[in-house]
């Protein structure tokens, strides 16, 4: 990573010191995702070199920036666990393995189901009915338009391939047949 002067100037003027924690929190433009522990921050680097610039991850540049370069292959890991941060002295080297092992022993390895997604637009009750609704035998156009699915996401609850947890249910405040 070819880094300047002039983007090692415009680097350190996209960080805030957080006292609390120590964290250098990136300023700059955010790596694009609605997932807030998924928010990297990024930075253009060699922008005077021929007109061209290279998009990189804010805490690779500080890395590079403060440590050195960084060996082919390796990961810029976080050990304060904050995306944002680009404290070279809460970073550190390793594989993909290390990072997957580094998150387990963390605790946030979780797979998340359901209405814990941070993306999900459908509810568990709605998915209820629509398991509901398949099992009562109505037709995937009429689940289609009753609910405002899209065939992709039908297709997928029916199949059991998401919302496995979710078992089938009448909607509230509904009899269902042969029970009244």
């Amino acid at each position: 990573m070819n880094i300047t002067e002039k983007d090692k100037i415009r680097f350190n003027s996209k960080y805030k010191i957080n006292p609390d924690s120590g964290c250098w929190e990136w300023t700059g433009g955010l790596k694009s995702s609605s997932d807030p522990l998924n928010q990297y921050g990024k930075f253009s680097i060699g922008l005077e070199s021929n007109n061209s610039k290279r998009m990189v991850y804010a805490h690779r540049a500080s890395y590079t920036i403060f440590k050195g370069e960084i060996t082919n292959g390796l990961w810029v890991l976080h050990n304060c666990d904050n995306p944002k941060c680009v404290n070279p002295d809460h970073l550190f080297l390793g594989t993909r393995q290390d990072n997957v092992d580094d998150r387990e022993r963390k605790g946030r390895n979780r797979i998340l189901y359901g209405e814990q997604r941070y993306n999900t637009k459908l509810t568990n009750h709605t998915v209820a009915n629509i398991k509901f609704d398949i099992n009562k035998g109505l037709t995937k156009k009429e689940i289609l338009k009753k609910h405002n699915l899209s065939p992709v996401i039908y297709k997928d609850i029916k199949a059991g391939k998401t919302w496995k947890q979710i078992l089938p249910s009448p909607p509230q405040n509904q009899a269902v047949e042969g029970q009244l």
